[in-house]
């Protein structure tokens, strides 16, 4: 099987918004004067937004439907046009970035830098390396646009995509078997084939043609049962961390306060080395766990890919013994509390910060610390939502393949939030159940503000299927919505009303520039 790789390159060079193209790359684009490419079958020069939705009409079709909920930033595509879709797609698969930019859709678009493009997006090159360093000084202005499109016709034939019937699709299973079993028994190199191997990537690929990132099959792990993860009552760096498909171990979100957080781990760095120990695609999670479990007082040296960047972070062990939730007065007239995860303990948690909230009598001002705050439990952040939303409204929608469950509030307390300002405080280790409580609070209280460092943005429901030889599938089965305007916030995150980012030099002096923000609101 062959998989189409998804890396758009160069399509927005002036305004520097795709990830892939580095600084040389960009002024040696820019400092060539190249043709531009002709439209022979339209009479017309290729745009921008030409190549866009060329390459979202060929190979970008198949895509889950979420897509179509993000709300791009660009400020001069009109929504719900054909390449506005297209943006749609490309923003979904993490290869523009959603930014509040000019993306100039009208803006011709070289031969050069479509072919580039060509190549990144396909991996492969649909012409030969010679022409296309012709095209950089050729003078000529014309490129045959219909041979362009019959040459990836081809590819796509051979990459055969095509859907197929159930007869056909038999077929297709019988080939399967039959070059499985002829690669084990006939080929050259069998002595040297873990069929068991082959199999288990075999079955990763049917996984990732899910083209959904949270769908992920795992191979046989150790089966070490670390549920004391909840409690928080061992030796640890503190932070939530995932194996997000194999061989990418992901920092979630470094918890408030823990030796993760105070040695500037952030959320979305892949550890990539653990002291010695390099991460591969066998690499388990709970393998990587335990390498980084060990007594308090001793370090532990991870080496992370952040971005672009390559940094060797040394942190040290502590006994992590963390709540839930912790609520205490930052002064006469406002109450902080920090949710750290929707857990078992965060109804119980909250009810004691709220019953010290209400004995302060002159409180005028509420915020709620969610960074960080991974979510967890679905049925955990619509039990704190019951808190704020009247009895018998939706706190949150979760949708599923035909049908729609609607979490409704049970109206907990008797203690009016209205009376208070509100402030939340989120980031990029913001996830789910967390992104539906801010969601879902800017529903119901519209004065609320919002201070943000873009969130996360994960709006899907997961199990797990486990086999009888342990491996397991880890697959999306719903989507999730505020409760009341009912908005997904897929790859996109909650809409800020103020946008700070974290000072990271005088927070290592103690000073949290955010908190501090939503302290003078």
């Amino acid at each position: 099987m062959k998989q189409i790789k998804y890396i758009i390159l160069s399509l927005i060079i002036s305004l520097s918004i795709l990830t892939s193209v580095n600084a040389s790359q960009i002024d040696d684009l820019k400092s060539t004067v190249i043709k531009e490419v002709w439209v022979s079958d339209s009479g017309t020069t290729l745009t921008r937004a030409d190549a866009f939705n060329f390459f979202s009409d060929y190979y970008l079709t198949d895509l889950a439907k979420s897509y179509k909920y993000i709300n791009l930033n660009f400020k001069d595509v009109k929504k719900w046009t054909r390449t506005y879709e297209s943006l749609q797609k490309l923003v979904y698969l993490d290869l523009i970035d959603n930014k509040s930019v000019k993306i100039n859709p009208t803006y011709k678009i070289s031969a050069y830098n479509f072919y580039f493009l060509s190549e990144k997006t396909l991996w492969e090159k649909i012409i030969d390396q010679s022409e296309v360093n012709k095209l950089r000084n050729n003078s000529a202005n014309l490129v045959d646009m219909y041979i362009v499109k019959q040459l990836i016709e081809d590819k796509k034939n051979t990459d055969n995509t095509i859907n197929l019937n159930s007869d056909a699709l038999q077929n297709q299973k019988a080939i399967f078997d039959d070059v499985y079993n002829t690669i084990l028994s006939r080929h050259y190199n069998k002595a040297n084939i873990n069929s068991t191997d082959m199999m288990y990537s075999a079955i990763q690929w049917l996984a990732a043609w899910s083209k959904d990132k949270f769908t992920t099959y795992f191979p046989p792990v150790e089966k070490k049962q670390f549920n004391e993860m909840l409690s928080w009552e061992y030796d640890w760096i503190g932070a939530y961390v995932d194996m997000v498909k194999p061989g990418e171990f992901r920092i979630i979100s470094p918890l408030s306060g823990s030796p993760a957080e105070k040695a500037w781990i952030k959320a979305n760095d892949i550890v990539t080395k653990i002291d010695n120990f390099e991460i591969t695609t066998d690499t388990t999670s709970d393998e990587a766990v335990s390498k980084i479990k060990w007594l308090a007082g001793t370090k532990v040296k991870l080496t992370i890919v952040r971005w672009t960047d390559t940094l060797v972070i040394e942190v040290e062990r502590a006994k992590i013994t963390l709540k839930d939730v912790e609520g205490k007065s930052l002064s006469d007239d406002t109450y902080y509390m920090n949710i750290r995860i929707f857990g078992d303990n965060v109804t119980s948690d909250f009810k004691t910060s709220l019953n010290d909230l209400k004995t302060k009598t002159n409180t005028r001002k509420l915020i709620i610390d969610l960074r960080n705050d991974p979510g967890w439990y679905l049925d955990s952040v619509a039990d704190i939502l019951s808190y704020f939303v009247p009895a018998g409204e939706n706190v949150a929608v979760v949708k599923y393949q035909g049908i729609t469950q609607n979490y409704m509030s049970k109206w907990y307390t008797d203690y009016d939030f209205s009376k208070l300002k509100i402030v939340l405080l989120v980031n990029w280790g913001s996830a789910s159940a967390s992104e539906i409580m801010a969601g879902t609070l800017k529903d119901y209280y519209p004065n609320l503000n919002l201070v943000w460092e873009k969130t996360y943005g994960k709006w899907s429901v997961q199990t797990i299927k486990t086999y009888f030889d342990w491996s397991s599938l880890k697959y999306t089965i719903a989507h999730w919505f505020t409760g009341k305007t009912e908005t997904g916030i897929d790859q996109i995150g909650i809409k800020p009303d103020i946008e700070i980012k974290l000072d990271e030099t005088l927070m290592k002096s103690w000073t949290d520039n955010q908190l501090e923000k939503a302290k003078s609101l």
